[in-house]
């Protein structure tokens, strides 16, 4: 690295300590700083938790490629450059003068476009939902249904595999399958294959343990 680089990256470094210590009532140094940013494409600067304390929000700073990131749960929701072709300054002289100007507030506020872009969902409340929480929620939601009213389950079921919306009907096809012990809601096939699939699963997950 030419010494005029090393210079902006020491100027840029310095402003992100000055940031750190303003923001956070910190006493970081340069030295502290490189001692605890090994790798300067991963160089945090916010962090913060949403709400519901159920997600976590991080934003770094690449040093190397000059790019910044905000994380939720290690997923990138948002990244940017700070190369800009049109202007000839140097990426990080802007780093440098981006930190004099950061925010805290700004730097882990979340865009709902951005947070849907990346797979994650907003609740009726207005929390992160990520797909794989939702998918856990609604199946438990839907074995409290079962749980608590079994009949209501069942009609359900056959209502949105057959396409019967009539009451009267339903009513009749839950007698018909509640009255009949060879009536399955579930093909046997599928049954075998959750089987074979279950034990798979455990296998693997026995084969893990150590």
């Amino acid at each position: 690295m030419e010494e005029y680089e090393k210079k902006l990256l020491t100027d840029a470094k310095q402003a992100i300590v000055d940031y750190i210590n303003a923001e956070f009532d910190a006493d970081e140094t340069l030295e502290s700083f490189d001692n605890n940013n090994k790798d300067l494409r991963h160089v945090g600067i916010a962090y913060t938790t949403t709400e519901d304390n159920e997600h976590d929000i991080n934003f770094e700073l690449n040093l190397i490629d000059y790019t910044w990131s905000q994380y939720v749960d290690d997923i990138v929701v948002d990244t940017g450059t700070f190369i800009d072709d049109n202007t000839a300054l140097h990426p990080l002289i802007a780093i440098k003068e981006f930190m004099c100007a950061a925010e805290f507030v700004e730097l882990t506020s979340l865009d709902d476009e951005k947070l849907e872009a990346a797979g994650f969902k907003l609740d009726d409340e207005g929390y992160i939902v990520h797909p794989s929480n939702k998918l856990e929620k609604d199946i438990n939601t839907i074995l409290k249904i079962v749980e608590n009213n079994y009949e209501a389950y069942v009609k359900a079921v056959i209502s949105a595999e057959t396409g019967v919306t009539d009451i009267n009907a339903l009513n009749h096809l839950y007698g018909i399958y509640n009255n009949q012990d060879n009536i399955q809601l579930i093909n046997q096939e599928l049954v075998d294959m959750a089987n074979v699939v279950t034990e798979s699963y455990e296998l693997q997950n026995d084969g893990m343990e150590f």
